[in-house]
């Protein structure tokens, strides 16, 4: 069973926000390349000022470990801000 996790990014303080640059970034990620983690989609939302990351992982197991890099690993702190 597939997992799905969006990550929503919005405007910051200053008001930028830079798909192309975030898409960059999000090849960069070393969060991509954990075990379980299929792929990231990012896109944008045409109307409305914000960024948003799908990322696919295989099972719980995997969403455990993106939690885990993500909330849990000054790496992943650093690259959720």
């Amino acid at each position: 069973m597939a997992i799905t996790i969006t990550h929503v990014f919005e405007l910051t303080d200053d008001g930028v926000l830079n798909p192309k640059e975030f898409r960059h970034l999000v090849n960069e990620c070393p969060g991509v390349q954990l075990p379980g983690v299929r792929n990231v989609i990012v896109y944008r939302h045409t109307c409305k000022q914000f960024v948003i990351a799908d990322v696919n992982l295989e099972n719980y197991a995997a969403m455990d470990s993106w939690r885990g890099w993500w909330n849990d690993t000054p790496e992943g702190n650093k690259w959720g801000q």
